[in-house]
C-alpha cells in the first residue's frame, strides 16, 4: 500500500483567541477516501461477527443486540447514575418504566400490544423466573435508604452535614414529624423513612436490617433492593436457561415457555380472539404449551432428531423435566448438561419461529386472496 494512501492529516483547531497549551486546541482527524472506504468495508464484513466475540455488556449499539441488555446497560444504567445525583420526581420514573416495557415489547405510544409477561414479573432475578432488570422504584428507594443509612452515622458528606444543620437541627432524624414548610426533597426522605419503619416493624429492627446490609463499613445498595423489592417465588430449572452457552434470545422464549406465557392460540382465545384452535405444526391437536413442546408429532420427531445427534436417547420430550435434569447434573467439568441446555433452548426457540412463520405465511395468503 502507498503511504500517502493510509496518511492521516490531524488538524489543531484552537479553543480559545488565547492559547497557552496543547488542552487549549481541539484536534480533527483528516482521512483519506481510500482509508474511510476501507474501514467501511471492513467495518460491513467483521459485522456478523460481533455478535461472538462482543460480550453483550460491551456492545450495547450494535444492532440486533438483546433488548435486555440494552435496558439494562443503557436505560436503566442512565437511570441509575443519575438517581444517585438527584431526586429523580416518581413521574419521571412511571415514563422511564413504562418506555422500557414498550421497548421489550415492541408497543408504541397508544397502541395495544400483546404483553406476555408483567412487568413486575420481569423486575426479579433468573431464579424467580424473571429477566433480572432492576425495578426503579424501588431503585429509587434504595437510593434514599442509602441517604438515611448516611444521614444516621453522621456522614462527613456535605449533603450530611447540611442536612444535619439546617434540616435537622436538634431533632431527633426517626421521629422528626413532616412539616409543611419543608422542601420536596426531605419531605420524600421523610416518607421512605416512615415506609421504611413500618415494613421492618420497629426502629431497632430497620437499624438491624440496615446494618446486615452493610460490608466494609459502606452500606451495599444491591443488598437493599434485594431486601425491599418484590419478591416471587423461586423457580427449578433456571440454570438450564440462563448460561453462558444459550443465547440470550433463546433463554427469553424459553422463560416464556416454562411459565406457559407463549401467545399460543387457546391463550389468544381466552383474551377473546377467535381463531382455530389447530397446531400448525402436526394439524392434529389444539395448540397448547404442553403439546408444542413436545407432544406434538413433528416438534418430537425435530427434538428426537437433536438427541440422536447429541447421542442421548434416552432423554425424555418434558421439557420441565429436562430443565431439571440439567440444573441437577449442571457440573463445571460435565459438557454433556452444557451442550444439552444449549440445544434444547435452540430447539424452543426455532420450533416457536417456525411455528410463528407457519402462521404469518398463512395469515398473509388470505389477506392476499381477500384483497384480489
Amino acid at each position: 500500500m502507498s503511504p500517502q494512501a493510509n496518511t492521516i492529516l490531524l488538524a489543531l483547531i484552537p479553543k480559545n483567541h488565547v492559547v497557552t497549551s496543547v488542552l487549549d486546541f481541539r484536534p480533527l482527524a483528516c482521512c483519506t477516501v481510500f482509508y474511510k472506504t476501507a474501514s467501511k468495508i471492513l467495518c460491513i464484513r467483521f459485522k456478523p461477527l460481533l455478535q461472538s466475540i462482543v460480550w453483550k455488556e460491551q456492545g450495547a449499539f450494535v444492532e440486533g443486540r438483546w433488548k435486555i441488555s440494552l435496558i439494562n446497560t443503557v436505560i436503566l444504567g442512565m437511570e441509575q447514575y443519575w438517581c444517585v445525583t438527584l431526586l429523580i420526581p416518581k413521574g419521571v420514573l412511571n415514563l422511564i418504566t413504562k418506555f422500557c416495557k414498550n421497548f421489550l415489547w415492541n408497543s408504541e405510544e397508544g397502541q395495544r400490544k400483546l404483553v406476555m409477561k408483567s412487568w413486575s414479573s420481569c423486575c426479579v432475578p433468573h431464579t424467580e423466573g424473571g429477566y433480572d432488570i432492576k425495578e426503579v422504584l424501588s431503585w429509587n428507594k434504595s437510593i434514599i435508604i442509602e441517604w438515611l443509612w448516611a444521614i444516621d452515622n453522621n456522614s462527613d458528606s456535605l449533603w450530611s452535614i447540611w442536612n444535619q444543620v439546617y434540616n435537622i437541627k436538634s431533632a431527633n432524624f426517626w421521629t422528626m414529624p413532616i412539616r409543611a414548610y419543608h422542601s420536596e426533597s426531605w419531605r420524600s426522605i421523610l416518607i421512605v423513612r416512615n415506609d421504611l419503619i413500618a415494613r421492618a416493624g420497629s426502629l431497632e429492627t430497620t437499624r438491624r436490617i440496615l446494618s446486615n446490609c452493610t460490608k466494609g463499613g459502606r452500606l451495599k445498595l444491591i443488598l437493599i433492593y434485594d431486601h425491599f423489592r418484590e419478591k416471587a417465588l423461586r423457580i427449578s430449572g433456571y440454570r438450564g436457561v440462563w448460561q453462558r452457552a444459550v443465547l440470550p434470545k433463546h433463554s427469553f422464549i424459553m422463560v416464556l415457555a416454562m411459565q406457559g406465557r407463549l401467545a399460543t392460540i387457546d391463550k389468544l382465545n381466552q383474551k377473546g380472539t377467535c381463531l382455530v384452535n389447530q397446531c400448525i405444526m402436526c394439524k392434529a391437536a389444539n395448540e397448547t404449551h404442553t403439546h408444542l413442546f413436545f407432544k406434538c408429532s413433528f416438534n418430537a420427531a425435530v427434538w428426537k432428531g437433536v438427541l440422536q445427534w447429541l447421542a442421548m436417547q434416552d432423554r425424555t420430550l418434558d421439557m420441565r423435566r429436562e430443565l431439571r435434569w440439567i440444573t441437577n447434573r449442571r457440573v463445571r467439568r460435565d459438557w454433556k448438561p452444557h451442550w444439552y441446555s444449549s440445544c434444547l433452548n435452540a430447539a424452543v426457540y426455532s420450533l416457536w419461529e417456525e411455528r410463528n412463520t407457519r402462521i404469518f405465511r398463512v395469515l398473509a395468503f388470505y389477506k392476499c386472496n381477500s384483497e384480489l
